[in-house]
């Protein structure tokens, strides 16, 4: 149900070089970094996406059958939830590091790029009310993932005293030593376990958190081997 939230009309959508794919390998052996287009980093974001959905929805079978007195049920809504949220806290991820890139110095190039990159991820989505959630969710967390509104602390505090309590060390130390991606990790924890119908005062919760914590932290490799260019390059 998690993977299948998204459209897998993705054949052909990797343009030129497909990070994976042999074409990359040869360019990371020559010690360059992978070059995308907005159409090629959305298709990128989905096959991404997609599998770590995958992998969560194998977890959450192999976790219902160990623990069958405490079966997490995730509805269809929930699920496009859970999909959504991840989406975006890549595409922020992705976009947040193409941005240190040279190409980024003009502004109005990688505004552009950014914006052509979440029109292709409209079009990769299933359908018109996954479209409109994935919108209303990149708009909020485009404050949360890149301009630190709210932080760390006021996003814990938001999800109540357990959540708070669960995270004040993590805080505390990411106030003394700010890390950006530390920060953006730990944030995209919270909120997308948020949307899990489990309780964070439930021993199970932190080991679904620590999961898409995993997934930022992955991605981030990834991105890190991508660098953007237009669509006409």
């Amino acid at each position: 149900m998690l993977r299948a939230q998204f459209s897998y009309r993705l054949v052909g959508l990797i343009e030129r070089v497909s990070p994976g794919g042999f074409a990359a390998k040869l360019v990371k052996l020559l010690g360059l970094k992978i070059p995308v287009t907005p159409r090629s980093l959305a298709a990128t974001l989905m096959k991404t996406s997609g599998g770590f959905l995958n992998d969560l929805e194998k977890r959450l079978e192999e976790f219902n059958n160990e623990h069958p007195d405490a079966k997490i049920f995730v509805s269809q809504r929930c699920a496009a939830a859970i999909a959504v949220e991840l989406l975006c806290a890549l595409s922020w991820l992705a976009l947040s590091i193409l941005s240190r890139d040279d190409f980024a110095r003009d502004q109005e190039l990688f505004g552009t790029y950014a914006l052509e990159t979440f029109e292709e991820l409209e079009k990769l989505l299933d359908d018109g009310t996954t479209v409109v959630l994935f919108k209303q969710v990149g708009q909020e967390t485009r404050e949360l993932y890149l301009f630190d509104k709210p932080s760390l602390r006021e996003l814990a505090a938001a999800g109540g005293e357990v959540v708070l309590g669960l995270f004040r060390e993590v805080i505390d130390m990411a106030e003394r030593e700010p890390n950006w991606l530390g920060i953006y990790l730990f944030k995209a924890r919270m909120r997308i376990a948020a949307r899990l119908p489990v309780d964070p005062r439930s021993i199970y919760y932190m080991e679904f958190s620590m999961f898409f914590g995993i997934a930022i932290q992955t991605s981030a490799e990834l991105f890190e081997e991508l660098r953007p260019v237009s669509a006409s390059s």
